[in-house]
């Protein structure tokens, strides 16, 4: 060989690429045939999901196993009976759309996730059971319920002044064999409040659940 040869054999080997080797490896860990990778960067199918590693099934064995998980559940069944009254309690209830607004209120309810089970009271102030969803707070609750009715009165009732709500409430938890008892006696909302007030019967209802309070800021 002349040195010509030899200069243009050590040319030839100057310019090959050199490209680390990385055993291949299945999802579970076992290993495989050695794989090269190209001097361009070109990757054999399947491409590697880590250095050094190339996932065969493209599948992650611990995302397989999550899949197969049950997903769990939070669930819930909450009673509970508000009572509120209009702003400074104005008879303001009519009886011609009395009903339609307990209607009206129970609807609110049932999109909000809360089931409604009966809506009663008298002309200043209203009583309902239903069920608490376990997505929404009691007061933002109450608060849809005050904030959308009022807005039904105030845009279908033509009243001579706007309609509004007391600021608070009263809310009692009601257990599931007292369900019955509690829509008896808003059925009969007219009959007890022929000798009792809104008030009065509020005072009854927090010392029978052992609530205490402050006049001052019970009524407005």
């Amino acid at each position: 060989m002349d040195e010509n040869d030899r200069w243009q054999r050590k040319k030839r080997l100057n310019r090959r690429v050199f490209v680390p080797v990385y055993p291949g490896l299945t999802a579970w860990g076992t290993p495989t045939a050695t794989t090269r990778y190209g001097p361009k960067g070109r990757f054999p199918k399947p491409r590697p999901s880590g250095l050094g590693m190339i996932d065969t099934n493209h599948t992650r064995p611990e995302r397989a196993v999550q899949r197969s998980q049950p997903v769990p559940q939070s669930l819930a069944q909450l009673y509970v009976h508000i009572v509120y009254s209009t702003k400074n309690r104005e008879p303001l209830l009519l009886n011609p759309w009395r009903e339609e607004l307990f209607t009206v209120l129970g609807g609110i309810a049932n999109n909000i996730g809360c089931q409604t089970l009966l809506v009663g009271g008298v002309a200043d102030h209203v009583h309902h059971l239903f069920k608490l969803a376990r997505t929404i707070t009691l007061a933002d609750a109450v608060g849809r319920l005050k904030t959308n009715s009022s807005l039904w009165v105030n845009q279908t009732r033509g009243l001579p002044t706007r309609f509004q709500w007391q600021g608070g409430y009263a809310a009692f938890s009601v257990g599931k064999s007292e369900v019955e008892t509690v829509r008896e006696y808003i059925r009969r909302q007219p009959e007890h409040h022929s000798s009792e007030s809104f008030q009065d019967e509020v005072r009854r209802w927090l010392a029978d659940y052992e609530v205490e309070w402050d006049e001052r800021y019970v009524w407005d």
